[in-house]
């Protein structure tokens, strides 16, 4: 006869699984063993590139809450796989045709209409996105990139592309 658990003993069983596995991650990750930990749990990670390089993201436009943060979410959502670059407001020295193929991902907040690399575009964010397809706009009317609405688009990005997050 095949054992049946209750829903309290499948949650049970699903949170310690879920804890031996980030632990595990974890260990695999500091230890540079993410190959090995691939193989032991027959899994492939699907947000390391095909060059098996560190994933590379652009946080592009004015934000309310410091790099420190903004490191820590991403670190909470991709482990140290990650590599992210800043550009502030006024977006100095961003070309549209030529940044969009340096990144994984550029996550887009507010910017000026008028900056110089957009081309014939009427702003930087529509030149970005005939340019490159991995964009994800950080929220919509806010005037600056918050971890709420940096959060909404990484879920995105995660979902668009099928890639996966660390725990």
């Amino acid at each position: 006869m095949c054992k049946v658990l209750n829903k309290q003993e499948e949650i049970n069983l699903l949170n310690e699984i879920k804890n031996y596995l980030c632990n595990e991650l974890s260990v695999a990750n500091r230890s540079g063993e993410l190959d090995q930990f691939e193989e032991k749990f027959n899994y492939t990670f699907k947000f390391i590139n095909q060059r098996n390089e560190r994933v590379k993201f652009l946080i592009l436009g004015d934000a309310q809450v410091s790099k420190e943060h903004i490191n820590h979410l991403f670190q909470s959502r991709f482990g140290t796989t990650v590599t992210i670059e800043y550009k502030d407001y006024d977006c100095k020295g961003v070309d549209a045709e030529v940044i969009g193929k340096q990144y994984d991902c550029i996550f887009v907040g507010p910017t000026p209409h008028s900056v110089k690399g957009k081309g014939n575009d009427t702003s930087l964010l529509s030149a970005l996105q005939r340019n490159n397809q991995n964009i994800e706009r950080v929220g919509e009317r806010e005037l600056k990139i918050s971890i709420a609405t940096l959060n909404k688009a990484i879920t995105r990005y995660l979902k668009r592309t099928g890639a996966t997050q660390t725990c």
